[in-house]
């Protein structure tokens, strides 16, 4: 699949989000005695998704359209934040996220959250390269994309770590550590 292929797909993606998206829609839900209270979060598959859409970035357009689902959703991210700063320097920092539980999105990708404030560029790159190592996959436990290459339904896609990708170009990382990670998609780079 060539760089055209790509952001074809990417566009078609977002253009269709567009056709279908209600406010909320990939919000948690949380029950408690019969009463449902939607959550200023996104299940862990729908943050998953957006931050890998946000780390795409293919083109500026079509992400501004997918933080406006995010705002309209009001949710509130660390990670989704250095993302969209990247499009929109002059974004409101946030003070906090919006999570009332984590529902294993910060037990699994704190990590992440972690080298986008690291200041020392070595550290973060040691610590990238421990998540490609020994976190991504190993993330995906519990989910449908874990083990997806054994699916009998031809449906694997692939394991790449678009958000490694992302942290390493916008924080100026030098890869070479992890360049040949079979999570890391270097030739997006």
């Amino acid at each position: 699949m060539n760089s055209n292929q790509v952001k074809s797909d990417y566009i078609n993606a977002v253009e269709l989000m567009d056709e279908v998206w209600s406010p909320k829609v990939w919000n948690m839900k949380h029950t408690v005695k019969k009463e449902v209270t939607t959550l200023n979060q996104y299940t862990f598959s729908g943050f998953l998704d957006f931050s890998k859409m946000l780390s795409l970035g293919i083109p500026k357009e079509y992400v501004l359209k997918l933080v406006e689902f995010i705002d309209g959703d009001e949710v509130k991210d660390f990670f989704f934040e250095f993302l969209i700063r990247y499009f929109i320097p002059t974004r409101e920092k946030i003070s906090e996220e919006s999570y009332a539980e984590h529902f294993h999105v910060n037990e699994r990708y704190s990590i992440l959250k972690e080298i986008i404030v690291e200041e020392d560029k070595i550290t973060a790159q040691q610590k990238l390269k421990h998540f490609l190592d020994k976190k991504w996959y190993a993330s995906l436990k519990g989910t449908p994309m874990y083990n997806q290459h054994n699916n009998p339904h031809n449906t694997y896609v692939g394991y790449w770590c678009f958000q490694a990708a992302a942290i390493t170009k916008l924080m100026e990382l030098d890869d070479s550590s992890y360049r040949d990670n079979t999570y890391y998609p270097k030739d997006i780079l």
